[in-house]
């Protein structure tokens, strides 16, 4: 594994244990996902929010562009998780935690 490569991983590894998340997703722009931290054999779930991410960036980036502006990240809070999205413009963080009080 590359030094690259392994700095990459332990950022993941302390964004997935630090408290209240509950799953992280890496996804290219056209929501395929690339690492999750799920536990679910079939993916479905990593699947399921790579795709919504991807979806919601591109929503935001039309209406930013309206404005002149642009997005690098989102977030969407529910009264059961909150969702995190940042973008690079190639790749999509994706974090999902417990909504803070």
């Amino acid at each position: 594994m590359s030094d690259a490569s392994s700095k990459i991983e332990s950022i993941l590894e302390n964004i997935t244990f630090s408290p209240g998340v509950q799953g992280v997703v890496v996804c290219n722009t056209d929501g395929i996902p690339i690492r999750d931290s799920f536990q679910d054999v079939d993916r479905s779930r990593a699947i399921a929010l790579a795709e919504a991410a991807s979806e919601l960036i591109r929503g935001a980036q039309q209406v930013c562009a309206l404005s002149g502006s642009a997005v690098d990240c989102l977030r969407i809070r529910s009264t059961s998780q909150e969702i995190l999205v940042k973008s690079n413009g190639t790749y999509l963080l994706v974090v999902i935690q417990e909504p803070s009080e």
